[in-house]
């Protein structure tokens, strides 16, 4: 068995670069969080705890990146209504080690049947105890029972069809933010559906051929619900009762979502409208930009609080090594407290800023001070190893950023990084209204990388590492990840 071991500071990313672009995707066990390592136009998540279910959905209320479907079922319940090579990938992201070995085994098999592209394992290096006696689980829901584990894994218990990629120091605390007496290990394991070139598509002998027939077809068009024969078959399903039945019954898993996701895609349109109507409205009333985003956190409005996986951030402004226990953090910008949270339970001291009271509410029980932005002189100097600010920059004026990053630099220790991602044009230039108020409070002020570096320098920092993370054809913009320390 081949394994390749990675430092954890690339341990994530380089694991991303191996998946392949899905369409549809199904989430085995995701809990409260689905993961978010690439993203779908379907993502179906598999949860079998009801409590779980119902703060996932509640989560989920306003997203607009993909379209999302949620089962409230256990693995084997989810897996026989779906046919043979209906989803791309299947991913299990901390999941077979709350099964025991010989349950996990066949949920691992089960799941070859069903992918035509990756199956996605995530898990300790072999086992680690996790129990919670009270019942209560990190997100102090009454999961507790759900987060045991269950048994250990180990490269070996994977054949030679799966890519094993391992880290030896990627976990320093517990589920609780305990810290472990030394890092212990974790790996992924990634298995590739082998090349159907030649072989024939399954077919369920007891679905009418005409159905089958038309769910071929739809399952070539995952991407267009506007096509003709998605949409024929769609109001097809709609108008007659029998074939709804069949649908509901699994016969035809893929046409019933198309239902759900024509609704949706109605549903999703109206959407961007209505964010668009609402950033116009704020900007025609002369509404504060304080007094928008405290709107935006009292409404918890998942669009423009976001919901980044935390070890994503980490992973792409090159930080992960340095969330370990006792590293004092300051976190701009908690949005709706996700990085907050997932830096306590790693055992950090964690200091917050943001603009709106209620979202520094959110988060006060794991921090230990808190700052409004317009309180940012009185951060204390020489004090922080990491600062962050993820999905903040793009949202203030050259100004305000100006301001914030000399009085961050200022709070750096003298090894301390603040690292910091903003949006830069892809075409290099910068339009004349770039910071007006309809460009802060939707998050479109960009900037050009020597624009950037000249904040810095004036600032007193220097930019010590610097990666473009994305790029957004369709808006004209991509991401920059950049670390700035103190010049001494």
């Amino acid at each position: 068995m081949k394994v390749t071991w990675l430092e954890k500071e690339n341990f994530v990313t380089t694991v991303i670069g191996q998946l392949k672009d899905a369409e549809v995707v199904l989430d085995i066990g995701c809990g409260i969080m689905p993961q978010s390592y690439i993203t779908p136009k379907m993502h179906i998540c598999c949860e079998p705890f009801e409590q779980y279910v119902e703060v996932l959905l509640e989560r989920l209320k306003g997203e607009s990146d993909r379209n999302y479907i949620v089962l409230n079922a256990t693995w084997s319940e989810a897996i026989k209504i779906f046919p043979a090579k209906s989803v791309d990938t299947v991913f299990l992201v901390d999941v077979v080690e709350h099964l025991e070995k010989e349950e996990g085994l066949r949920l691992l098999k089960a799941t070859e049947r069903i992918v035509k592209k990756q199956i996605v394992v995530f898990t300790p290096f072999g086992f680690i105890r996790q129990e919670h006696p009270t019942g209560r689980d990190a997100w102090n829901l009454e999961g507790g029972v759900w987060q045991k584990h269950r048994s250990g894994w180990l490269p070996e218990d994977f054949d030679d069809n799966w890519k094993i990629y391992a880290c030896k120091d990627y976990h320093t605390t517990d589920n609780m933010g305990n810290p472990f007496d030394k890092p212990l290990g974790a790996f992924w394991s990634i298995w590739e559906y082998p090349s159907m070139a030649n072989s024939q598509e399954q077919r369920y002998s007891d679905a009418p051929k005409s159905l089958w027939l038309d769910f071929q077809a739809l399952q070539k068009k995952h991407q267009a619900l506007q096509q003709t024969k998605a949409v024929i078959f769609a109001r097809k399903l709609e108008e007659n009762p029998f074939l709804m039945k069949l649908a509901s019954v699994g016969y035809c898993f893929m046409a019933k979502i198309y239902l759900v996701l024509r609704r949706r895609k109605t549903e999703q349109e109206f959407t961007q409208i209505k964010l668009a109507s609402d950033v116009q409205n704020s900007v025609t009333k002369r509404e504060s930009t304080r007094d928008w985003w405290e709107s935006c956190h009292k409404k918890d409005h998942k669009f423009w609080l976001s919901g980044t996986n935390p070890q994503k951030i980490w992973e792409s402004l090159k930080i992960a090594h340095l969330i370990i226990p006792g590293t004092i953090v300051l976190n701009i910008g908690v949005g709706l407290g996700y990085d907050t949270f997932e830096l306590a339970k790693h055992g950090c001291i964690i200091d917050a800023l943001d603009i709106s009271e209620t979202a520094l509410a959110r988060v006060m029980i794991v921090v230990s001070r808190i700052w409004l932005t317009s309180q940012i002189q009185d951060l204390p100097p020489n004090t922080y190893d990491l600062v962050i600010s993820h999905l903040v920059a793009q949202h203030m004026s050259n100004q305000d950023l100006s301001e914030q990053i000399t009085h961050v630099i200022r709070s750096l220790k003298s090894s301390g990084v603040f690292a910091i991602q903003f949006a830069y044009p892809l075409n290099g230039k910068i339009d004349i209204l770039n910071e007006d108020e309809l460009h802060i409070k939707s998050g479109a002020v960009v900037r050009t990388m020597d624009m950037f570096k000249e904040m810095v320098l004036k600032a007193g920092g220097r930019i010590a590492w610097s990666q473009e993370l994305e790029r957004f054809p369709d808006y004209g913009l991509g991401w920059y990840g950049v670390q700035i320390q103190r010049v001494e």
